[in-house]
């Protein structure tokens, strides 16, 4: 893909812009091998992570048509119980639940930081012209991240979920970024980590350019094809000077 064709790039924020530190990934590593006994811990971890990744999604989904709207706390928990069965298929449902607390007790004291590609790309982005903005299902407290980490003030817009009580995948939330920057839909290209980044911002009408460390495909779920993969975000850069 070559994103000399768009005037605006947008990006997701968790796992994308800004990842936790220690990662999911090491988290869960490191609590399928000592509290699971599981073999081969990597694949487990990234079995764990799709799985929960593709039921936010869909339940996301469910909520944009119509679906009652679950309570953050409702929706973490059984996101990650989703990822603890897909990792222990055999194991009950109410097995799992002592399992999550461990889990969580394992989250405790994970901080988001930017990765050290997030600054040379956003670097070149501004440099070669291209308006940036952020649209994330994040908690209200996304630009002070991004302050902290030397991220806010290459953006022009950041749009947040939780402030516009709108979700992605739901398409609006894309559009309510396009119409802040007053830049038509096609001129944007949005990045982001989850299949459901892709959906969204497609039926936005926008491009899009999947950041896809843990997928073997793009799931059955999503009916749009992405613009371009990247596996990191630093190939954003050759992207830019494509054209």
């Amino acid at each position: 893909m070559d994103l000399t064709r768009c005037s605006t790039v947008l990006f997701d924020a968790g796992d994308t812009l800004i990842e936790l530190h220690p990662s999911l990934k090491t988290v869960l590593v490191e609590f399928c091998t000592d509290e699971l006994k599981t073999t081969d811990p990597e694949q487990r971890a990234d079995e764990f992570i799709v799985a929960s990744e593709m039921w936010e999604g869909i339940q996301r989904s469910k909520e944009a048509k119509g679906a009652p709207k679950m309570a953050s706390p409702d929706l973490f928990k059984n996101k990650y119980l989703t990822g603890l069965k897909t990792v222990l298929p055999d194991t009950r449902g109410e097995e799992l639940h002592p399992l999550y607390e461990e889990l969580r007790n394992r989250f405790k004291g994970m901080e988001w930081v930017a990765p050290p590609d997030a600054t040379p790309v956003l670097e070149s982005l501004k440099k070669n012209g291209y308006t940036l903005g952020v649209v994330s299902n994040f908690s209200p407290n996304l630009p002070d991240i991004l302050e902290k980490e030397g991220l806010l003030d290459y953006f022009a817009c950041i749009v947040v979920s939780s402030i516009v009580r709108m979700w992605k995948p739901d398409p609006k939330i894309m559009t309510a970024a396009a119409e802040e920057l007053s830049v038509p839909a096609e001129e944007c290209v949005y990045i982001g980590d989850n299949p459901f980044d892709v959906q969204c911002s497609k039926d936005a009408g926008m491009r899009a350019v999947w950041l896809n460390r843990y997928y073997p495909g793009l799931p059955g779920e999503i009916s749009h094809e992405p613009d371009g993969i990247i596996r990191e975000l630093g190939e954003l850069k050759r992207m830019v000077s494509s054209g």
